[in-house]
Parts: structure tokens; sequence; C-alpha cells
């Protein structure tokens, strides 16, 4: 610290006026501020603040204080000053001045204070060169690392955020002051860190030298795509005090240094049936009961079982897709039903782990002896780098009774029996004549109930043996009212202000309805490669270069401050219904045709 008083510049108050300026401390590292405290003492009434040109102010505080002494009236103020050098070089604090009626009573004397540049580390040496080359300047400071050194797409891994200190340094506070752009990942915080209250601190040696490091911060992070990504630089406020040495406090903003981070690809030749976010290690249960709660072993047709599909381990759990239920050749109905409530997900710094549950509604619809559908769900384990394909085997059931069309959910088939015909009775009621009820249009309506009845069935049934021989087309037809109702979920997701779910809806809605109107596997595409293969289906290149923006903008809007997107988000509710009409008036190609030549 450094303290002076002023150069009397009025020699006749000289005794009455007095101005102390002091500067603390007077060497600083880019990016420490320093602490400015101007005392002022005296009979003035104008006063004049020290010059800063060189420095960013970030915050004032003035007190007073009036004291008496043998009848003499004396008034001290103080001014305060936190201020942030903008350069590196030495720099200058003016002086400061106190006026009465114009005329300058004293001023104190100028200070220099001298800021060094610190070390700037190369991105590339990674996550540990950039850790030694901080340590190296024996100064606090901030730095991220993986829980994992090298991830793939899809994994989840956690980014722990530590602020280092130099032995002799004490952390007090800590506070984001902007946060890191992590363009290439789907980021969410882990909820068991909670910044500025309760530290994990340890001791550690980095290069020769020890450091005390207290866990701040940490986000889990799904990579989006492979290759050489970078961690971008957060920076955050913090306060802290030297050990032993009472009253010290210091301010200092501290950024993170950037660098990259290998993710690599899922390897070629995954299995079919797999999907993008099924990456973990997960193991995979089935159940299957009857109403009684009872495994089935004789069953009639539209008796109605409840399959149990539960999915535990670590990975990326809560992006996995639904496992695939076969309709067992043809001889049942498949209904998936709601599910979620009874999902256990945790997130910590040791990443993503939990359970998952998935349900279904079975409907036999063919007599026979067979096994009930086979549940598959294939996934990537990082451990082991290789594809696994869990399946839940069927078991043996005897089916008895008629046959059933594909979604009569328990009617028998209509086939064989006799014509209903009315039945009409001439009851007189009163002496007034009642006409015959087969002159009512009541009647006709309940006589023709029947007859239409039998022709939706047939047309039903119909219907379905079409879309079980082309399922590409049934899928084809849906797309657009799937799309439709992904973009209505998007919008619950706007109204409940979930960002991250929002553009998550978002991208699902434009990636699946390519998948459903031409099967495109756009999923495991790129943004180039999907608008290559959907140009000769159909699509023009205006409208694919529309696609292609709002999928670009998903990657990016999805991690923006929850209370800064809300009218973007509903701009892009607009803007993706338009585009929705745009897709749907194109007529594409064959689907099966386009599938054949992915």
């Amino acid at each position: 610290m450094a303290a002076a008083l002023g150069a009397w510049t009025a020699p006749a108050h000289a005794q009455n006026h007095s101005v102390v300026v002091t500067v603390s401390p007077r060497v600083v590292v880019e990016g420490e501020d320093v602490t400015i405290k101007v005392r002022m003492q005296g009979d003035y009434d104008q006063y004049q603040l020290p010059e800063m040109g060189s420095f960013k102010v970030l915050g004032r505080h003035q007190s007073s204080e009036i004291s008496i002494t043998n009848g003499d009236l004396t008034q001290t103020r103080t001014v305060t000053i936190r201020a942030l050098p903008k350069r590196t070089c030495t720099l200058t604090v003016g002086p400061a001045m106190l006026f009465r009626k114009g005329a300058l009573l004293v001023k104190s004397k100028p200070y220099v204070v001298k800021v060094r540049k610190e070390r700037a580390p190369d991105p590339k040496s990674g996550a540990q060169g950039i850790l030694r080359a901080l340590a190296s300047n024996n100064q606090p400071f901030l730095h991220a690392t993986l829980s994992r050194p090298e991830a793939y797409v899809g994994e989840p891994v956690a980014l722990i955020w530590h602020v280092y200190m130099p032995s002799n340094l004490e952390l007090g506070q800590f506070g984001v002051a902007t946060p890191a752009k992590l363009v290439d990942f789907m980021a969410e915080d882990i909820p068991e860190i909670t910044a500025g209250k309760t530290f994990v601190t340890r001791r550690k040696q980095i290069g020769g030298r020890w450091f005390q490091s207290y866990r701040v911060s940490g986000q889990l992070l799904t990579p989006l795509k492979a290759g050489n990504v970078l961690l971008d630089q957060m920076s955050a406020e913090i306060r802290y005090s030297e050990r032993q040495r009472f009253g010290f406090g210091r301010r200092k903003v501290l950024p993170s240094k950037p660098y990259y981070t290998t993710i690599k690809p899922l390897p070629a030749g995954a299995p079919k049936g797999f999907e993008q976010g099924n990456v973990g290690s997960f193991r995979m249960n089935v159940s299957l009961r009857d109403a009684a709660g009872h495994e089935p072993r004789s069953l009639q047709t539209g008796q109605r079982l409840v399959l149990k599909v539960t999915v535990q381990g670590t990975g990326n759990i809560g992006g996995m897709s639904t496992p695939t239920v076969s309709d067992a050749e043809g001889r049942f109905e498949v209904q998936q039903l709601p599910s979620g409530k009874s999902d256990g997900i945790i997130k910590s710094v040791d990443g993503v782990e939990g359970k998952r549950h998935f349900e279904f509604l079975l409907t036999p619809i063919k007599p026979g002896e067979y096994e009930t559908p086979r549940v598959t769900l294939v996934t990537f384990d990082p451990s082991s780098a290789a594809y696994n394909t869990a399946v839940g085997s069927g078991k043996k059931v005897k089916v008895t009774g008629a046959p059933l069309s594909s979604g009569s959910a328990g009617a028998p088939a209509i086939g064989g029996a006799s014509d209903i015909g009315p039945i009409a009775e001439d009851v007189e009621l009163s002496h007034r004549h009642r006409g015959s009820m087969a002159t009512s249009p009541l009647f006709w309506i309940l006589f023709a109930l029947p007859l239409m009845g039998f022709a939706f069935v047939e047309a039903r049934y119909r219907q379905r043996g079409r879309q079980q021989r082309n399922p590409s087309q049934r899928r084809s037809k849906g797309a657009v009212g799937n799309a439709r109702k992904r973009l209505a979920a998007a919008q619950q997701a706007l109204d409940d202000g979930l960002v991250k779910d929002f553009y998550g809806q978002i991208a699902r809605t434009l990636i699946h309805f390519f998948e459903e109107r031409v099967q495109l596997p756009a999923t495991g595409l790129t943004h180039d490669e999907l608008r290559t293969a959907a140009l000769p289906c159909g699509y023009a290149p205006d409208v694919m270069d529309e696609v292609i923006t709002e999928l670009e903008n998903c990657d990016f809007a999805r991690f923006a401050p929850s209370d800064s997107a809300t009218r973007d988000m509903r701009d892009t509710v607009a803007r993706i219904d338009a585009l929705l009409g745009k897709l749907a008036a194109v007529k594409p190609s064959d689907p099966v045709s386009v599938q054949r030549g992915a």
C-alpha cells in the first residue's frame, strides 16, 4: 500500500485542508483490479477525484463523517473506487483536488500503477498444458477440466471449473461474469454444485508450486460433433484475501483460457436399429403382465397385456431412443404408452446415471401358439468402444379366439353373422293414432348404423393391410401430421420457459420429417449431407437452405440464456410453421427408392 499527503498549493489555508490518496496494489497482473481511496478533510465546497482515463471503473463507494474538537467542526469524506486497468503498461492515477469558491486549496500527487501481461498459453496445448502455463505466473487463475480427456459424440461428460489460489491466498466469493459459449455442446448445469456458497477444496501441486483448488462451477456437456472442439473461455469475478491477515481483501476478474479437446466420432458399422443418442453403458430388463399382474401362458384374442421395459446404466440415458418392439409377424398390435413419471436420472460431477421405463400395450389379434414380441435396444458403450445389442426374447403363449383386424382392440372380426332387422310394434297408447315407426327418420338412422359400422371396419381392415404391406408409405403420409405434433410440443416448451427442450423439439421436428417423409437417415447426416440427399427427392435448394439455417440456429440458440430467448423462440415457431407448409407442399420421390439409395 502507498499513501501520500498532497502538496500544499494554498499556504494560508494549509492547516485546515488535506487530501490523502492511497492506491493498492501498485503492481498488478492483467485482469486484476486496483482499489483507490481518496480521503478529503477541511472546509471546501468542491472536489475533483483523480483522473482515471486508463482505467475502467467497476464500482464506487462514498462515506462521510463529522467531528467536533475544541469547538472546531471537522468534515471528512472518503471515496473508494474499484477500477480495472484497460491495458498492460505503466498507468497513472491522477491527483485529487479540493476547491473553495473556485480557488484550488490542495491537491495530491499522481500515482503510478504497473500492469504486467500474463503469459498467454497456446490453446492447442490442451487442458494440462494450459494448467501448467497458468500456474507458472503464481497468481490466482480460473481453469476447467473434463471428467474424460477424450469423449465420443453423444457421450455426456462433466466440465468442472476450479479457481486456483496460491498457498498464501484464500478465496472468499465467486460469481460468473461471462459464461462460456459452448456452441459445439449441449450444456446444462450440475445441480450439486452451487457457485458462491460452499466450495469443495483440495491442495494441488502444479509445476512445483502448491495451489489451493476451489471447485466453483460445473456443467454437463453432450458433444454434438467430432474433431478438435474448442472449450471457450469463461470470466468470473472473485473476492479473495491473504491468509493470516485480518481485513485485507481484493477483487479480481479472472478470464479462463480457451483450449481444444478431442471428441471422437462413433465407429463405423453401427448395427441396424442404432440411434445417435444411445451412447452409454446400459442393461435392459423386460417384463410382460396381464391385467391380474401375472405372466401369461394362454390368451384370448383382444386380451390386453402390458410390456414394461426398464433401461438402467450410465451415459446419455436422458436422450435415449425408445426400444424397438416387434409385432411378432403381425400377430400382435403394439401401442406405446405415456411414460417418464417413474424415471430416475441423476446428474453429478461423475456424469449421468439412472433408469428409464418404457411401457407398451400388446393385443393379440391372431389365434395360435407363438412367441410374444421381442424387444431390441442397440447402444454404443464408450468404455469398450463397441456396439451392443440387448434383446428381450418373447414368451411362448397360446392364443385362442376369433382373429381380429389390426386396430379393432379386442372386438371379434365381423363376418358370418345374420342381418339384424327392425322390430316394430304398433301400440296404441291413446285415442290418437301414432304413425308407424318405420316412417321415422330416427328409425332409418338406427337401421343404417350397423351397416355403416361394418363398412368402416372393413375399410379400416383393408387400409391396415395396405399399410402393413408398405410401411414406408404409411410413415410418409403421417410425416406432416407428426411434424405438427412435435411443433405443438415445442410450443408447450416455449410456454413453460424450457429453452433447451424447445430447440431440441424444433430440431427433431425437421430431422424426423425427412426420416418419415422420404426415409432419409437424417439423424446421422451432417447438414451438408442432408441438403445433398434431399435435393434428388424433390426439395428445392432454397427450401433446404431454410431447413439447414433453422437446424444451425437450434445448435446455437439452445444455449442462450432463458430470459433473452423468449422473443426468438416465438419467431422460430412462426418460421417453422411456414417452413413445414413449404415442405408438405412438395410431392417427394418414392420413399422406398430413396431408402435404397441411402
